[in-house]
């Protein structure tokens, strides 16, 4: 069950995504 690393990765995908969208 390798989701906490999956999701750390994806936190990060997502938040600069979302930095680039609020910009």
């Amino acid at each position: 069950m390798d989701s906490v690393p999956f999701t750390e990765r994806r936190n990060a995908l997502t938040m600069n995504i979302d930095a680039d969208t609020v910009e």
